[in-house]
Order: C-alpha cells, then structure tokens, then sequence
C-alpha cells in the first residue's frame, strides 16, 4: 500500500477516528467555544444526509436526570451559546446551500443502556450528526450504535456524494480504527470491537470482546457492488446493474454471484490508463454495464468483454 495523499478532501491527511467528536463535546465543548462545537458539526455533516433534506438537525444525547445531571446541565449551557451564534441563526452551508439547523435533546436519565437505545432511534429517525456526553461508558455506548448502524453507509455516503477516493482511503487504513488494522494483528475474521485486540497483542478487556462478529464486515457489501461493480437493479437479479468504480490504486478486482438464474460474474484490471471488465450474465437476465467516463451499455445473456480509458492505478496510490 502506498502512503496517503494530502489534499482538498474533508478525510485527507487525517486518520478517521470514530469518537474523536464525541470525546470533544459535553461539558469540556465550552473550553473549545459554541461556535467552535458548531464549525465542527457543520463539517462533519458534509457529504451525509444534508443533501437531500430541508433542514439539519443535530441530536445530543445526555443526562438530564439522575445522578449524573450534571453533565446535562453543561451542555444546556453550551446549547445556550451555541444558538446564540451567527451559523445557527442563518443556517449551515453544505455543498453551495444554506440549511437551517435544529438541536434535539435525548435524556439519556444517568442510564447507559437507554442512551444506547436513544442513539439507535436517532440515528434510524435521520438525525444529520449525533453527539454525547456524559461518562465514557455511555458515549462507548453511543458510539457503538453509531459504528453498528452507521458502518453500512458510510462508504456509499461517501461514493454518493462523489467522494469515492475518500471511501476507498477509509476502506485501506491500517491504523486503528480501521477494517484492516486487525489484518495487521493477524487477524482472520471480523471482529466485534475495532480493537478486540490491543497493539501490544493483548485482549481488550472491556464488554463485548468477540472475535468473530460480523457488524463491521457489512462494509463487504459496497465492495462488492463498487469495487466489483456488481449489484441487483431488479428483484432476483433478474436485470444486473454492473459498474465497478476503481480507486485505491487497486489494479483488479473479481466478485460473483450465484442469482436464481444462475452466476453472475463480474472481473476487472486496469493497466496503465486502459480497463478491460470481463461479464458473465446468467441465462434469462440481462445487464446495464457502465465504465468511467462511458455511457451505459445493455448486455443479454452470456459472457461479454469491455475496454476503455480509466485513470492510472499509479498515479492513485502516491
């Protein structure tokens, strides 16, 4: 794997760290500023489901009851400032447009179990960002409901939004968390925490430490409809809709399928700036084939080949 690029990106030069924002807001949000807390939100919200709504609303889970009110009292506080600034009264830009924005509370009541229950509504409901606070035990546990529901969507969140470099940089770090830091410990299945087990090789020795646990591995189904290109536009397979989307500074990639019409197949590898995609479309099916750069092509029954310009794999992985 090559070294990452810097660049314009929202994700390049950084490692994405799935509680960095969490960590960062609460009562300690009023050392950084409302308006810094709301910068960060309005970035975080970029390329997510901003695009395609009316307003943006930001859910904050914390206890306003029970013993740990406390920290909830903090954060009305901040709420206090937060809307009291400029960008909360006109509205965030996201992609060239100005979107009012709401503020909705979760009382989580000091209990760890319902703020985890809250994070899953919130998120289900189409909250735009989703922050906590309180004791790390009930951010781990928003937290945890934000990777379960959140890590099937966030690489087609990105490849929607036209962002599909930066899926695919996500796809290939190796730092922790990450798909492939435990590849780097030797692993040969899913884990159930991004760190079951430790660098220094040891166990994680909090809740939930299973080895073999598949909520992360849902990221396999956008690699096999982007990175192999092959994905159903039709109940059973019965029309295919074939577009692999090369990146990464992957030269090949195969993926297949077994429809109830039989194998659906889809191989590709680029070579310099040239692609060549070789298709298999089961009998009584038919497929729209779609490379970069190129209008669509239907294609019946039987194996096919496709060539035509695409970037260097090279020039991707500097």
């Amino acid at each position: 794997m090559g070294p990452e690029r810097a660049g314009d990106s929202p994700l390049a030069g950084t490692p994405i760290g799935r509680r960095s924002l969490l960590r960062g807001v609460g009562a300690g949000a009023v050392l950084a500023g409302a308006g810094g807390v709301l910068s960060a939100c309005s970035s975080g919200i970029k390329g997510a489901n901003s695009g395609s709504t009316k307003s943006i609303t930001i859910g904050w889970i914390h206890p306003l009851t029970g013993p740990l009110a406390g920290f909830g009292a903090a954060d009305n506080w901040v709420v206090s400032k937060i809307k009291q600034t400029t960008p909360y009264k006109n509205g965030f830009k996201v992609g060239g447009k100005t979107y009012p924005v709401t503020i909705k509370s979760y009382d989580s009541q000091s209990s760890v179990t319902r703020a985890g229950d809250l994070a899953r509504s919130a998120i289900l409901s189409g909250v735009d960002m989703l922050l906590a606070s309180s004791t790390p035990e009930t951010v781990n546990a928003v937290a945890s409901q934000a990777e379960s529901l959140g890590t099937p969507l966030i690489c087609d969140a990105l490849t929607d939004a036209g962002a599909v470099d930066d899926a695919y940089r996500l796809l290939r770090q190796t730092g922790c968390p990450s798909w492939l830091y435990p590849v780097t410990m030797g692993a040969t299945t899913i884990w159930e925490r991004w760190d079951s087990m430790l660098p220094d090789g040891s166990v994680n020795p909090g809740e939930m430490t299973s080895f073999n646990h598949y909520a992360f591995g849902a990221v396999a189904d956008w690699m096999h409809r982007v990175v192999g290109g092959l994905a159903p536009a039709s109940p059973g397979y019965r029309h295919l809709h074939i577009e692999p989307r090369p990146g990464g500074g992957l030269t090949w990639a195969r993926t297949s399928h077994v429809t109830p019409y039989g194998l659906a197949e889809v191989s590709w590898r680029r070579e310099h700036r040239t692609m060549t995609v070789d298709v298999t479309v089961p009998a009584g099916s038919t497929a729209t084939v779609v490379l970069p750069d190129h209008a669509p092509v239907h294609a019946g029954a039987g194996r096919h080949q496709f060539s035509g310009a695409c970037a260097d794999a090279a020039e991707e992985s500097r």
